[in-house]
């Protein structure tokens, strides 16, 4: 079977004080907690397109491949979810599309929103300069 293909984004403001986040209310686990914009990847569909497809799906923002930055990958037996961040003055411009709501939040209460674990590490990590491109592995038990 293949794997499930993802891609998560973070559109981070020209200050780096604020980033796009949405409420997730599926799947089941992320219900009620915030995350990066993102959803699965069709087929034949290259991972940068998918984010910038998603990103526009979910916000109504239209931000190009070239100014999305591919900085980590995470997968396990089952998915691949591709990271990928930008910074923009659109941030601004983001609007609820889906029944998923985003907003813009302050990057310095992260540590108090209702996030899905992993973006308590993540966003830092997006945040870092020129970072090499990681990639985690986890085991279906999520260790």
């Amino acid at each position: 079977m293949a794997k499930r293909l993802y891609v998560a984004g973070f559109c981070f403001s020209p200050e780096l004080q604020r980033v796009v986040l949405i409420e997730k209310t599926k799947p089941k686990w992320q219900k009620g907690k915030l995350n990066g914009v993102g959803g699965k990847i069709e087929p034949e569909e290259h991972p940068i397109d998918a984010m910038v497809r998603e990103f526009y799906e979910e916000t109504g923002v239209i931000i190009p491949a070239e100014l999305w930055t591919q900085f980590a990958t995470i997968s396990n037996d089952d998915w691949i979810v591709f990271f990928y961040k930008t910074v923009s003055d659109k941030v601004d411009e983001v609007r609820t599309t889906t029944e998923e709501h985003v907003n813009l939040f302050d990057l310095e209460m992260l540590h108090s929103y209702n996030t899905v674990p992993n973006l308590q590490w993540l966003i830092p990590m997006a945040l870092q300069g020129d970072v090499l491109m990681g990639t985690i592995l986890y085991n279906n038990d999520g260790t």
